[in-house]
């Protein structure tokens, strides 16, 4: 529970003036932008104040012929993705929408929380992480500092490269102000090719296999049903002669039928969303693995279940879902074993208390985590988000 009402500073000098007076209270702050991922969040004591990003809006500058993008870290993801469709540009590390996982409608996803969990969608294959987009900030430390790093161009060397640090730290380091993202164009034309229900381990294969061929895919996931789905992006008569040559090089059956343009986006969308468990699937959890070891990985846990599994990146992410009688602990075990880590998304109260969100980190991370806390957060204001330690976020 935190004590008093939050704090929605309207301008950066406001923001440093809230974080100095919390460092002098010796008090906690929880960083919030538009409170889709809430439920994330470690449990406050009485002396932590929220503080809201949400009145931090609006584009401060927009060069669309530079494809880049400074504005506000309150502004609603909506408001940006509709201003670049505009002018036919696009966010594309496909920033996903997680209000029906946690049921926090009718709360909107803002920029700043984008970059403080650093979870990109489907497009990640393809156009890379969240990290690789930021091109510079403004912030404030724990300190009450208002600090900028990085710049308006991709090719900045101008100091430590501080922008992938604020990348997934979720609001421990620094309040995000402004941040400034590299955008680009929009495809013309999509199509994705659904091939039909295989077998976990082989629709993975599959997929991998697409990934290695000079076509181009843009995103690969394997349904729960057990469909394979790979969308090619592009202009309409390149996405058609790959189209063409697609299911032939991957010598699938010609069962497998393509989904275009408005239906294939809608598909993606639904992947990046995570909607196949929006409504049910009491414990999830978001897996990061070597994709080849994803589908037995999973199968050590849950079986040959159907449909407990969405499996995005090629098999890189997984989305698992379990009853709430499952063995929740050995999902970590097995995954560990694999060499990946798991964040549990959703969990039914009775064990939130014993499965922290964030996976542990090794001890030598740890050590480094604490001392980049440390630097930019020495009087420990900033919240603990999703971590079981504040000292010890999870950095990248």
């Amino acid at each position: 529970m935190t004590s008093s009402a939050a704090l929605r500073p309207v301008n950066v000098q406001e923001a440093a003036d809230a974080v100095r007076e919390a460092a002098a209270a010796k008090s906690m702050l929880r960083i919030v932008g538009g409170g889709t991922r809430r439920p994330l969040m470690c449990a406050s004591d009485g002396n932590t104040r929220e503080l809201h990003s949400s009145a931090l809006t609006g584009v401060t500058r927009y060069e669309p012929e530079e494809l880049v993008l400074s504005v506000r870290a309150g502004t609603p993801l909506d408001f940006v993705e509709d201003l670049l469709a505009e002018r036919g540009q696009m966010l594309a590390f496909d920033p996903p929408r997680h209000v029906h996982l946690h049921g926090t409608l009718p709360a909107r996803t803002t920029i700043g929380g984008v970059l403080g969990s650093g979870w990109a969608g489907p497009r990640r294959l393809s156009a890379g992480n969240v990290r690789d987009h930021l091109l510079g900030f403004e912030a404030v430390s724990g300190r009450g500092e208002v600090f900028r790093a990085g710049g308006r161009v991709i090719k900045n060397v101008t100091g430590y490269d501080l922008s992938k640090l604020m990348v997934g730290s979720w609001g421990t380091l620094a309040l995000l102000t402004e941040v400034t993202l590299r955008v680009l164009p929009r495809p013309q034309h999509e199509a994705t090719l659904l091939v039909d229900p295989l077998e976990v381990d082989a629709a993975l294969a599959l997929l991998r296999r697409a990934m290695a061929l000079p076509l181009e895919v843009s995103c690969a996931a394997c349904l729960p049903d057990g469909r394979a789905a790979l969308r090619l992006e592009g202009f309409r008569a390149s996405v058609d002669e790959r189209l063409r040559q697609l299911a032939p090089a991957l010598g699938v059956p010609r069962a497998a039928r393509a989904i275009l343009a408005d239906e294939s986006a809608a598909l993606w969308n639904a992947v990046r969303d995570v909607q196949p468990f929006a409504a049910d699937a009491p414990l999830l959890w978001r897996l990061s693995l070597p994709s080849t070891a994803a589908a037995r990985t999973v199968a050590s846990v849950v079986g040959t279940q159907v449909g407990a599994a969405l499996f995005d990146w090629a098999g890189a992410l997984v989305w698992l879902a379990m009853s709430a009688e499952a063995d929740a602990e050995r999902v970590r075990a097995k995954v560990d074993e694999a060499g990946g880590h798991a964040w549990r998304v959703r969990a039914p109260e009775a064990l939130r208390a014993r499965l922290p969100v964030a996976p542990p980190q090794p001890a030598p991370i740890a050590a480094l985590s604490r001392r980049v806390k440390q630097g930019f957060d020495p009087f420990d204001v900033l919240g603990d988000g999703p971590f079981t330690s504040m000292n010890a976020p999870g950095i990248g």
